[in-house]
């Protein structure tokens, strides 16, 4: 009982210290409209996550940060493991943080030539519709909070079966 008496006074300081602390991660998403860390897209058919690569992006807060650059969307779309859908099929997009815009591109060739395509919102996700045609795809999700320090890319590849 005396040894805690004695401590007393940093025992309370330690709690309030992990009071502050949880209190900051609890509620730094309501306050905070950009997170220190790129946050990652997750992309889902058939309740599965897919196959995913990192493409061209940055994430740059006031002091530190990343900008990262690859050998070509394209590329990494070739590099990417596919997975298999139907014509028309869903795909469902979840993307943290809500970015002030979220797009889909398909990558046509390594020219780095893009279509976008349609995208709709769907609860707090996106949906993204395949093509009706058959045949190989490489797609790149396309989020961004600002207009050139926080961005992210996505790429996949998808066999339309």
């Amino acid at each position: 009982m005396n040894k805690i008496k004695k401590y007393r006074k940093e025992i309370i300081t330690i709690c309030i210290i992990l009071f502050i602390l949880a209190g900051y991660h609890i509620l730094a998403p309501v306050f905070i409209k950009i997170p220190f860390k790129a946050p990652k897209t997750t992309i889902r058919y058939n309740d599965k996550s897919i196959p995913t690569s990192l493409g061209d992006h940055n994430w740059i807060p006031k002091e530190g940060g990343s900008s990262y650059e690859t050998q070509g969307e394209y590329t990494v779309g070739v590099n990417t493991t596919k997975f298999e859908a139907k014509p028309n099929d869903i795909l469902n997009i979840s993307v943290p943080w809500n970015p002030k815009s979220v797009a889909i591109y398909q990558i046509l060739g390594d020219n780095v030539k893009y279509k976008k395509c349609k995208i709709y919102r769907a609860g707090k996700g996106y949906e993204f519709k395949f093509p009706v045609k058959r045949g190989q795809y490489i797609f790149e999700v396309f989020a961004k909070w600002d207009e050139d320090m926080h961005n992210t890319a996505t790429i996949f590849r998808v066999d339309i079966q």
